[in-house]
C-alpha cells in the first residue's frame, strides 16, 4: 500500500474514534455522573473566561453542596497542575460559545491524535506495518478510550510527551539536531501540563548518557534539554508569590508520593540502572560496563537473570491473564477512590494492563527478546523511555490507571515490534508441524486478544460510567 492509502486508512481511523468516543462522552447524561476532576477542570476554565489570573476551583468549591467531603488540595489559592490544559479547555470554551462538546474537545482531540502520532514514531522505527499496527493497538486502547471520554488532563500530557519521543527519536536517526529543539519544546508542553512530563527529559539524558555519548557535546542537544524549565520559569514565579520557598516541597506531597525525594530517587535510579544492565547486555558504556563488571554480570549471567525474571513475570500475570481470557470477566471500575488501595503496590500497573487488553502481554515479552534490539537498534530509545516512565509510576504511588497512560503508545510500539519478531520466529521453524502449530496458536492467541478488547470496550469503555480504574 502507497503512503497516501496509508494516511487514508490512519485518518479515518482517527476520526471514527474522534466519532465513537465523543458519542461515548454523552454518556455521562445518563448517569448523570461526572468525575471531580471533571467539575474542577470546568469550573477553572470557566473563571479563567472571567479572570485569566484566577487559577484555583473556588467557583467548584461555592457550588458544592458536601464541602466537608472535597480534597484538601481545592481549597488551594493555586491549583496544584500547570496550567496550560486549563488554558486549552478555557479556549475551546470561548471558540465553542460554550457547546457541551466544547467541554470534552481538547482531551478528546488529543487523545485522538495519538492515533496518527503513534503511527509516525512506529513507522520511524520499524517501517508502515509496524506503525499501522501500533496505530491500531492504540485506537482500540480501553485506557486510551476511557481517558479520552472525560474531561481529564492525561491525553493532553501523553500527547506532547509521545511528540518528544518523536521528535528525539526522529533526531538520533537523522542527525538532524535542530530537531532536538522541538523534541525540548514539546517536553516543556508536557510539563506545563502536567509534572510527569519532565520524565521524558530524564529518558533523553539517560539514553545519550548510556548510549549516544557523543551528543552531549551538541549544542542543539544541550539548548534543549533547556527549554522546558525555561518554559517552566513563569508558572515557578507564579507559585512562589503564592507560597514562597514551600512551593518546591508541596509539588511532592500534594501530588501523592509516599516516599521521601532522596529515598524515592535512589530506588528509582537503582531499579532504572539494574533494567539497562539486564535488557540491554549487549548495549551501554561508561558507568553500565562499570557496573556489570563490579558485580560480575556476565552475558551468561545476565541471561539467567532474564530468564529469572521472566518466570518471575509469568508468576505475576497468570492470574491476572487467566482471568482476562475469561470473556466474563471484566476490569474493576468504580466511583470510591479507595476501591484499588488494597490493590497497591509496585506491580499494580504491570498486572492490570492486561486486564484492559491482552496486546500489553506481547509489549512485556519485548523487553526479553534482546534480538529485537540486536535487529532493530533505533528500538532501543523507546523501550529505554518506556522502562524509566513504567518504572516510575510504579513507584510513584497512587494508583490509577490513567496515570500511566503517557507510556502506553510506547508499550503498543513495543507490542507491535513484538508481534512481528514472534512471527518471524515461528517462521525459523525447521519442522513443519511445529511451525503450523505454532502459528496456528499465536493466531488463535491474537484473536482472542482482539475479541476481548473489544468486548471490554463495549462493556468497560464506551459506557463512560466510572472514575477509578
Amino acid at each position: 500500500m502507497d503512503k497516501k492509502g496509508i494516511w487514508i486508512l490512519i485518518i479515518g481511523l482517527t476520526c471514527l474514534s474522534f466519532s465513537v468516543r465523543l458519542t461515548n462522552f454523552y454518556n455521562h447524561k445518563k448517569t448523570h455522573r461526572v468525575t471531580i476532576d471533571e467539575n474542577a477542570f470546568y469550573s477553572i476554565a470557566l473563571q479563567l473566561k472571567e479572570n485569566p489570573l484566577i487559577y484555583n476551583t473556588n467557583k467548584y468549591i461555592s457550588r458544592s453542596k458536601n464541602r466537608d467531603k472535597l480534597l484538601p488540595y481545592l481549597f488551594d489559592p493555586l491549583f496544584k497542575h500547570p496550567p496550560l490544559f486549563s488554558y486549552l479547555l478555557t479556549t475551546s470554551l470561548v471558540l465553542f460559545k460554550e457547546a457541551t462538546f466544547s467541554v470534552v474537545l481538547i482531551p478528546l482531540l488529543f487523545g485522538c491524535l495519538l492515533i496518527p502520532l503513534t503511527f509516525l514514531l512506529g513507522s520511524l522505527l520499524g517501517g508502515d506495518k509496524v506503525g499501522l499496527l501500533s496505530a491500531f493497538l492504540i485506537a482500540i486502547d480501553p485506557v486510551s478510550i476511557i481517558c479520552s471520554q472525560k474531561v481529564w488532563l492525561d491525553t493532553t500530557l501523553a500527547f506532547f510527551a509521545l511528540l518528544a519521543v518523536y521528535f528525539y527519536a526522529r533526531a538520533f536517526l537523522t542527525a538532524r539536531p535542530k530537531l532536538f529543539l522541538w523534541g525540548g519544546f514539546a517536553i516543556g508542553l508536557a510539563v506545563l501540563t502536567k509534572y510527569p512530563g519532565i520524565l521524558m527529559c530524564a529518558a533523553v539524558i539517560f539514553y545519550v548518557s548510556l548510549f549516544d555519548r557523543e551528543w552531549h557535546e551538541n549544542s542543539c542537544f544541550r539548548l534543549s534539554l533547556a527549554i522546558p524549565w525555561v518554559m517552566l520559569v513563569p508558572w515557578i514565579i507564579w507559585n512562589l508569590n503564592v507560597y514562597g520557598l514551600g512551593f518546591f516541597k508541596n509539588i511532592f506531597t500534594k501530588h501523592g508520593i509516599h516516599l521521601t525525594i532522596p529515598v524515592f530517587s535512589v530506588i528509582f535510579l537503582s531499579c532504572a540502572a539494574l533494567g539497562v544492565c539486564v535488557f540491554f547486555p549487549e548495549k551501554g558504556k561508561g558507568c553500565i560496563r562499570h557496573i556489570r563488571s563490579k558485580f560480575q554480570l556476565t552475558p551468561q549471567t545476565l541471561k539467567r537473570i532474564r530468564i529469572g525474571l521472566l518466570l518471575v513475570l509469568v508468576y505475576l500475570l497468570f492470574q491476572p491473564v487467566m482471568s482476562s481470557l475469561s470473556f466474563s470477566h471484566f476490569p474493576e471500575t468504580s466511583w470510591n477512590r479507595y476501591t484499588f488501595s488494597r490493590e497497591g503496590g509496585v506491580f499494580f500497573y504491570l498486572k492490570r494492563l492486561p486486564g484492559f487488553s491482552l496486546f500489553y502481554i506481547l509489549s512485556y515479552l519485548a523487553f526479553f527478546l534482546s534480538s529485537l534490539i540486536k535487529k532493530t537498534p533505533r528500538i532501543l530509545f523507546v523501550e529505554l523511555t518506556g522502562l524509566l516512565s513504567f518504572l516510575f509510576f510504579s513507584l510513584y504511588g497512587n494508583y490509577q490507571s490513567r496515570y500511566v497512560l503517557m507510556v502506553l503508545p510506547l508499550l503498543m510500539i513495543l507490542a507491535a515490534f513484538a508481534m512481528f519478531r514472534v512471527f518471524e520466529r515461528i517462521q525459523d521453524i525447521k519442522d513443519t508441524q511445529a511451525r503450523a502449530v505454532s502459528f496456528v496458536l499465536f493466531v488463535l492467541f491474537l484473536c482472542v486478544s482482539l475479541a476481548k478488547v473489544m468486548t471490554v470496550n463495549f462493556h468497560v469503555s464506551f459506557p463512560n460510567d466510572m472514575c477509578y480504574f
